[in-house]
């Protein structure tokens, strides 16, 4: 090509005739032995488009702009030449320079006449010939497939709306599907207002769900679509030659930064093709998707209409404030409404239920890493979270934050990220007396695990446990109904039943509860009742749910009463101890008499030894190592470990 090497001659003001032999040479011909059409004979044969115009097998009309002419559409657009040969519209643009038959000047009229892009061009004769806004500056050069007539302006189809841009547009399928997933079309038909819009292009928007590790079903199925491509419009008509270093209003309320030192770019979007004009509006194609940048990352939760549930849970939780510290940076995984909706229905919870559990606070922060993480940055692996747990990234396929799959990535702020997910991530424990250890409303309860002994017993991780845990104020008004003081509760004898009360031998998610009854690790049984929430016996369940590997823990707003329990030792029950605790071989026993039935359960209730005491032990060397219960119809049940 001779472009580059023309286009610096021309710029030095290298007037070039115009000349070929008339009658003789086809149109391409024509414009190939032009000096003063190289740009058009570059772009002809970029666009692969010289074999149709030296084909005789049909006649055309070819109104070929100048190098001036590309010149200045070069200028008024901010394009360099190579952009203008990698524009993706070049085609388009051609074509509708070009027109189905041969026409010479003298059979040109005032009319509208259809060019091969399907869009009209306006000829008028009233005062020499123009077309569009074109002078036809040397007219009826003949070829041996059609005439040529030289104008000093390139011709930019027009169109009735922006929509027809794209719809037309080979380059823009994903933009057309989106627009039409999000009821946009009808919007940007409105020709009674103007848009301008920027235009990605298919390979932007697979570059973009590249990045984000995203399918195009992800995106158009996202919450946030509407938003995102509204994003990309303005809600005036500006044409490139307008715009300068500024930042400007989208549709969706939020700010673009326009930069044309260099060409003309959007934020981190070249413009590629610019001024696609139509009735309503002005469309310029981009290279890269918008995405909305907010001041912190609370307004792009304030700002969705898909999580009002986390708003108000983060302005319950006084954590608004907190997220919106511009000297920080966070990543929030952002549950929807729909994803609340589904954890409060697993968890047989209302909405009240959740904003006024004590664990609020924690369940938010583990949503959220200190750090500002977009999704092309994750990787398989474990991130702790500012509630200081871990959750699971996996990019295998999509990204999945534990069982919460990413649906709408990188929406950025100055001081973050948001990824929106579809599914509440909860903290998951080593063992179930972690929950306890790490809670602020549960101090009560494991002072009584660890005087109990229990604290190793719930800490084993080759069982399984659901412990319903009553909060300090569940435990005060047990102890206040009960007249005891909380020396009494740690001191009374039969502190280790009551707690095991508490606790079931296997890991029971509350979306697996059903109405009946259950047994206790202290061979007890409870009432579970599902109908309204989730209660047990008469507490209610405040909040469900808090996993751990071993198990599941329950926040109870009630003690578990012992049926005929006082609180107090019963007088026809005997205080038994027994030690070492952990045993390895011999289990002493005291408070006892000889010939009393003792019988050993595992915690699930299995039965796994039976003797009459004879002596002051029992042998329990052949017990595999674990937590066992002691029973006996004179005390009550006594825990121990075995090494």
């Amino acid at each position: 090509m001779k472009i580059l090497s023309k286009l610096k001659m021309l710029t030095l003001g290298g007037g070039l005739a115009f000349a070929s032999a008339q009658g003789q040479s086809t149109i391409f011909e024509i414009v190939e032995n032009s000096d003063q059409h190289t740009i058009l004979e570059s772009a002809l044969i970029q666009q692969g488009l010289d074999t149709t115009l030296s084909s005789p097998a049909n006649n055309f009309t070819l109104f070929a702009p100048t190098d001036s002419a590309f010149l200045a559409y070069l200028s008024n657009t901010g394009q360099t030449a190579e952009a203008l040969l990698a524009n993706p519209a070049l085609t388009n643009i051609l074509l509708h320079h070009v027109l189905g038959s041969e026409v010479f000047s003298e059979d040109l009229n005032n009319a509208e006449v259809n060019t091969l892009n399907g869009q009209d061009v306006t000829v008028n004769i009233d005062n020499g010939v123009k077309v569009d806004s074109a002078n036809v500056s040397s007219a009826d050069l003949d070829a041996t497939n059609g005439v040529v007539h030289a104008i000093d302006y390139v011709l930019l189809p027009t169109y009735d709306d922006v929509t027809e841009i794209v719809i037309g547009s080979s380059n823009h399928t994903t933009l057309l599907a989106a627009l039409q997933k999000a009821n946009l079309v009808g919007t940007l038909q409105d020709l009674s207002a103007e848009y301008t819009v920027f235009a990605p292009t298919d390979s932007a928007f697979n570059q973009y769900l590249a990045n984000a590790q995203l399918t195009a079903e992800d995106l158009l199925n996202s919450p946030d679509l509407a938003d995102i491509l509204l994003h990309h419009v303005l809600g005036v008509k500006a044409i490139s030659s307008s715009l300068s270093n500024s930042e400007v209003v989208t549709l969706n309320g939020r700010d673009v930064t326009v930069n044309t030192d260099s060409g003309v770019k959007i934020d981190s979007a070249n413009v590629s093709a610019a001024d696609l004009m139509a009735d309503n509006g002005v469309v310029h194609v981009v290279d890269y998707v918008l995405l909305p940048t907010y001041d912190d990352v609370t307004e792009i939760v304030i700002g969705s209409s898909n999580h009002t549930t986390l708003l108000a849970a983060l302005q319950k939780a006084n954590l608004v404030g907190t997220l919106q510290d511009l000297s920080a940076e966070y990543t929030v995984f952002a549950p929807t409404d729909s994803a609340f909706n589904q954890y409060l229905a697993n968890a047989q919870l209302t909405a009240e239920d959740l904003l006024n559990s004590p664990d609020l606070a924690d369940i938010l922060l583990h949503h959220v890493l200190g750090v500002k993480a977009i999704s092309s940055s994750l990787s398989n692996s474990e991130v702790v979270t500012l509630n200081g747990r871990d959750v699971t990234v996996n990019t295998d396929s999509g990204v999945k934050i534990d069982s919460a799959n990413v649906s709408a990535a990188d929406l950025m702020a100055d001081n973050g990220v948001v990824h929106v997910v579809d599914y509440v991530l909860l903290p998951t424990y080593d063992d179930v007396t972690e929950i306890v250890i790490g809670s602020s409303n549960h101090t009560t309860l494991l002072a009584a695990l660890q005087k109990a002994n229990l604290v190793g017993t719930l800490q084993d991780l080759s069982a399984e446990y659901t412990v319903f845990a009553p909060t300090d104020s569940a435990f005060n008004q047990y102890l206040v109904a009960n007249g005891l003081s909380a020396e009494d509760l740690l001191n009374n004898p039969e502190l280790s039943s009551i707690l095991l009360h508490h606790v079931l031998g296997l890991k029971v998610p509350s979306s697996d509860l059903v109405n009946g009854e259950v047994t206790t690790l202290n061979n007890t049984v409870v009432m579970i009742s599902v109908d309204a929430g989730v209660k047990v016996d008469s507490a209610h369940v405040t909040t469900a749910d808090l996993m751990a590997d071993n198990g599941v823990v329950h926040v109870l707003d009630a003690v578990l009463e012992l049926t005929g329990s006082t609180g107090i030792l019963e007088t026809n029950k005997v205080m038994v101890a027994v030690y070492p605790n952990p045993v390895v071989a011999q289990l002493f026993i005291t408070g006892l008499n000889n010939g009393q039935l003792l019988q050993v359960f595992t915690l699930n209730g299995q039965l796994v030894k039976q003797v009459v005491l004879s002596g002051n032990a029992i042998d329990v060397a052949d017990l595999p190592a674990g937590q066992y219960i002691l029973k006996t119809e004179a005390s009550d049940p006594v825990t121990f470990l075995k090494r």
